[in-house]
């Protein structure tokens, strides 16, 4: 899969205890205070206005600021197509997605690859300066300023770890310092490996009635909470699975 929320997303705005509906005044942003955007977490207002250029190093482009906004304030919804998990497998059965971003466990995935909005070129980084809001419900994942932005900051979101190991490429230097070493080369290797049984599962395994909750457990998509549940009525026990993991 692609990019996944993670604590540096959701957990952010959390952290801050708030009873429900209820807007800080301010946010911590390193040993300061900041004060929140006038529009903080509202989505009824105008995207940020931005441009998109060459991001500098091996980033390729990025997305930058044109205006001043608060921590809080919308920035944007990650705009691309809505996939079910197995629609993404089959998809991408033969590379690794790059723009699929991941609605939570069971709640399929928006991917990117064939939009033309900017917020596909957002670059990872590991302190970024945007947050992302996933609400699988309404199938939407909105992006927030974390702390101030000034006009010509490139705007980055954290892809998470598990981005980059599943890939022989890394990030961008100065971007990721949580990753690094031996074991993630090896996580690195059990990334392709499971893409690879994925694959091989994709074609040995094609009509829904065997696509069962263990089976796709074991190849790390969470359709279903047990062993025993599954997550889509339609999906019926796998009879070759025994000989499937013998």
């Amino acid at each position: 899969m692609g990019t996944r929320c993670n604590a540096s997303h959701c957990a952010w705005r959390d952290a801050l205890c708030l009873p429900k509906g209820e807007t800080p005044l301010a946010v911590a942003c390193g040993n300061t205070l900041e004060r929140v955007d006038v529009f903080a977490w509202r989505r009824d207002v105008p995207e940020l206005r931005v441009r998109v250029g060459l991001a500098g190093g091996d980033k390729g482009l990025g997305v930058f600021a044109a205006q001043s906004a608060g921590p809080g304030r919308w920035v944007c919804s990650y705009v691309g197509e809505f996939l079910e998990l197995i629609e993404v497998a089959a998809r991408y059965s033969s590379s690794l997605p790059v723009y699929v971003y991941s609605l939570g466990s069971g709640g399929g995935a928006i991917d990117a690859r064939d939009s033309r909005h900017f917020s596909r070129l957002v670059n990872h980084h590991e302190d970024a300066n945007l947050h992302a809001v996933v609400d699988g419900g309404e199938r939407r994942i909105d992006f927030y300023a974390k702390r101030p932005l000034s006009p010509g900051v490139e705007l980055t979101i954290d892809y998470g770890t598990s981005y980059w190991r599943a890939r022989s490429t890394r990030p961008a230097a100065g971007t990721e310092s949580r990753w690094f070493g031996q074991a993630d080369a090896s996580a690195r290797l059990r990334g392709a490996r499971l893409l690879r049984r994925k694959r091989r599962a994709l074609q040995q395994y094609s009509t829904p009635r065997v696509q069962c909750s263990m089976f796709h457990k074991r190849l790390g998509w969470s359709f279903g909470s047990g062993a025993d549940e599954y997550a889509d009525p339609r999906l019926g026990p796998c009879p070759e699975r025994q000989a499937f993991y013998a």
